[in-house]
């Protein structure tokens, strides 16, 4: 059990029997010889089938019986009522093995169903670097993790270790000190590569440090009540990045995506995804931008003040104009969707997994969450 957040070197699973109870010990022992038996036969660890308590009471009814029957028979001879007994066990043994066998050969037959075999390596790549252009790669997470703790009042400097870094969060506002993992070194050791000893945060989006700081940040940006705040969902920045006028939008796009089962009915899923888009010119008439030209702008540093009634000016403008926008953010929305259906029929014809009803409808309007100008110096 190795993942973030654990803390013990050494997991013990724990079962629990009455030592002083002989049926207990004996059951316990059935059920490893069993274990045991299908794990060298199959090559595969299986647990025990479900109907735990239905395998124990078998084998308990089986033990009773069997001792009843041992002591009657030092007086008399059960004839026909010992065979019944003694077939009506044999069947449910039977049933018990036969259901864990079944369950060792699908549990093999999932192994070799997804070693992985028939994809294709072209493929995974190309889903892989769209995850990772869709969720950031780890120099993302590393920049928006030191920044947004200096932000807040951390001292950040790097630590001898290269590629780690010392983060002394004493000053840091107490809502997010309280959200961080208990058990942290003092001060907080970042590093940017795994292994990292315990106590210290790796910088993965997985690290429960680094999530603790996303949602700190998140938070406060919807509501800052919460706390101090680092990020906003709107603002107007002056730049010599930009040559005209430029927006910005992060929206988030819904999708229901109804997935087949084998032999069986689709079942339906809600797939989110956040983009940015971007446009020139006035809000009523938006110049539309590619991906390329939008990923560029998000990185840019202002270079100038801007008057705080002239910001909140343009941003009631441009909030105004946002209905407007419908017919475009539709025709997008609708892209996505298809790309996602694309994604999903390679994925599955790889994997040899059903694709008949394989479907993706885009929920509109997109939601728009953030919306920033950038204005020429």
């Amino acid at each position: 059990v190795d993942r973030f957040g654990q803390h013990t070197d050494v997991v013990r699973a724990v079962t629990i029997y009455g030592a002083d109870n002989g049926i207990d010990r004996i059951v316990l022992d059935v059920l490893i010889r069993k274990f045991k038996a299908i794990r060298d036969a199959t090559g595969v660890s299986v647990p025990v089938p479900d109907e735990a308590d239905n395998v124990v009471e078998a084998l308990v009814e089986g033990l009773l019986i069997g001792k009843s029957v041992r002591s009657q028979q030092m007086s008399l001879d059960l004839g026909a009522e010992q065979l019944a007994l003694d077939i009506g066990q044999d069947e449910r043994r039977a049933k018990l093995h036969q259901e864990w066998e079944s369950a060792a050969e699908r549990e093999r037959a999932s192994r070799t169903k997804y070693a992985q075999e028939a994809v294709h390596p072209e493929e995974a790549v190309r889903e892989a670097h769209a995850a990772r252009e869709a969720l950031g790669g780890r120099g993302a997470v590393e920049v928006f993790t030191l920044e947004s703790l200096r932000a807040l009042g951390a001292s950040v400097v790097p630590a001898r270790k290269v590629g780690a870094w010392e983060a002394d969060v004493s000053s840091v506002p107490s809502a997010l000190r309280d959200a961080l993992p208990a058990g942290l070194s003092e001060p907080m050791v970042l590093h940017r590569d795994l292994p990292a000893p315990k106590g210290h945060v790796v910088l993965a989006r997985t690290d429960p440090a680094v999530e603790a700081v996303a949602r700190y940040v998140l938070d406060v940006a919807l509501d800052p009540v919460l706390g101090t705040r680092v990020a906003t969902r709107a603002g107007v920045v002056r730049t010599k990045g930009v040559p005209v006028r430029t927006t910005v939008l992060l929206l988030r796009f819904r999708f229901h995506l109804d997935l087949p089962s084998p032999g069986g009915p689709t079942h339906q899923q809600v797939c989110e995804e956040a983009r940015f888009v971007g446009f020139t010119g006035p809000p009523e008439r938006p110049s539309w931008l590619g991906p390329a030209e939008v990923a560029g702008l998000v990185d840019l540093r202002p270079d100038a003040n801007v008057d705080p009634d002239h910001a909140a000016s343009q941003l009631e403008k441009l909030l105004g104009a946002a209905p407007g926008w419908a017919p475009h953010l539709g025709q997008l929305a609708d892209k996505l969707g298809a790309e996602l259906l694309d994604a999903h029929r390679r994925v599955r014809a790889g994997a040899g997994a059903a694709r008949r009803g394989l479907a993706v409808s885009a929920q509109k309007p997109a939601d728009l969450l953030g919306a920033y100008i950038y204005l020429p110096v």
